[in-house]
């Protein structure tokens, strides 16, 4: 083992900060799976060496067999947006279920010998298979229990603001790929293989560590985001390239949507889908418009980022919400791309926003699609200087820096 071989194995076992970056960046995953690619060829550059037996072909089909198992996996439980909201969520329960089926599937391997009469009887009369998946899932029953508790323990700590969305993701992915490694270790390791999970545990003393340094300083600036509804992918664009950026410098609120349910789901509103109650999230009342917005989280994450806070609302109470998400925002940002005159809610907010007294500044996003006579007698009461345009038709990291300026001039 030689000083330039352990550097190779550690640039080649570091590839998953490819996919972290990725994650960190809110990439696509065709853009993410052309950066690992990218990345390999470049250390299969590197591995390749004139005074060794090593063929092109040889040195990248093992560098596939390296990375191929954990790539898919993790591309399996955060394919899509909507995907990634909930699976890695999900991820510790199913490890735990998992982990019971594989037990007593080893148990009874172990009995396998001197099997009991009652499962032989059984065997007769259902079969091997379904015996087999009946032993499989029964432990489920047991578990089930353990299982719900592990959930709402997830669920408290996220309220807690023991770790944020984002640095669940992380933990969830290198789990994943440390697994991973650890199942592909040689069968003569016995559970020593299990030492490849060991890295795992420097998440929980980062997490620990770092926030007294990641802790930003000041009162944050609060941004409240409205948007014409039924433009998923652009609203998703939209998040992913600006709101993941702004969550740097602060709050973000708004009104809740099924445009942005696969961005903004966390552990907490999961949890409490799960256990059926989500009702209680609704704003039922305009009474209850106050205690809602008191329990928004405006203190930072551990990781130093904000969080996006919604007020989940019925016809009769979001116009009650809406005033009093415009009385606590500083700034405001609209996405008007594909707006026209039948919008009738959007019409509400503009009136909203040029007589409001706090909002410091709104930038109304639009496109060739937006109907920007009707916004500006909409917004003819507002004072001098309070809106700004930005053509968002190609929202690009340009855009986005030009956006942001606007809001903090």
């Amino acid at each position: 083992m030689t000083l330039r071989r352990l550097l190779v194995l550690g640039l080649l076992y570091a590839w998953p900060m490819v996919m972290a970056w990725g994650l960190l960046r809110r990439w696509s995953w065709g853009r993410v799976l052309l950066g690992i690619s990218l990345y390999m060829l470049l250390l299969a550059v590197v591995m390749l060496n004139p005074n060794e037996r090593r063929s092109w072909a040889n040195v990248t089909a093992w560098l596939g067999s390296v990375v191929l198992m954990p790539m898919v996996v993790a591309l399996l439980i955060s394919a899509s947006g909507r995907i990634r909201a909930v699976v890695p969520y999900l991820l510790p329960v199913f490890l735990l279920l998992s982990a019971a089926s594989t037990g007593a599937l080893s148990l009874l391997a172990v009995e396998a010998p001197d099997r009991p009469a009652w499962i032989m009887h059984l065997m007769g009369m259902l079969g091997d298979w379904p015996v087999i998946v009946l032993l499989a899932l029964l432990p489920w029953l047991v578990m089930a229990w353990p299982a719900w508790k592990l959930g709402l323990w997830l669920a408290q700590a996220y309220r807690d603001k023991r770790f944020s969305d984002l640095s669940y993701l992380f933990a969830a992915y290198w789990f994943v790929i440390l697994a991973a490694s650890a199942l592909a270790a040689p069968a003569d390791a016995g559970w020593f293989s299990l030492s490849h999970l060991l890295p795992w545990l420097w998440l929980p003393v980062l997490a620990r560590v770092l926030p007294r340094w990641l802790m930003p300083r000041g009162t944050p600036p609060t941004l409240l985001v409205l948007r014409v509804f039924q433009q998923d992918a652009a609203v998703e664009t939209l998040f992913d390239r600006f709101i993941e950026r702004w969550r740097l410098t602060g709050n973000t609120v708004l009104i809740a949507g099924t445009d942005l349910v696969s961005r903004t789901l966390d552990p907490d509103d999961l949890s409490t889908f799960l256990n059926g109650r989500m009702g209680e999230r609704f704003i039922a009342s305009v009474a209850q418009v106050p205690a809602r917005l008191g329990e928004f989280g405006l203190q930072p994450d551990p990781d130093g980022r904000y969080r996006v806070n919604e007020c989940y609302c019925f016809d009769t109470t979001w116009q009650a919400a809406l005033t009093a998400l415009v009385q606590r925002a500083d700034v405001v940002l609209m996405d008007l791309r594909g707006f026209h005159a039948g919008n009738a809610g959007c019409r509400h907010e503009l009136g909203v926003l040029s007589l409001a007294t706090a909002v410091q500044r709104v930038v109304l996003l639009h496109d060739d699609r937006s109907d920007r006579a009707t916004v500006a007698s909409d917004i003819a009461a507002a004072p001098g200087g309070r809106f700004a345009w930005v053509d968002a038709g190609r929202l690009n990291q340009g855009k986005v820096a030009r956006i942001i300026g606007h809001l903090l001039r």
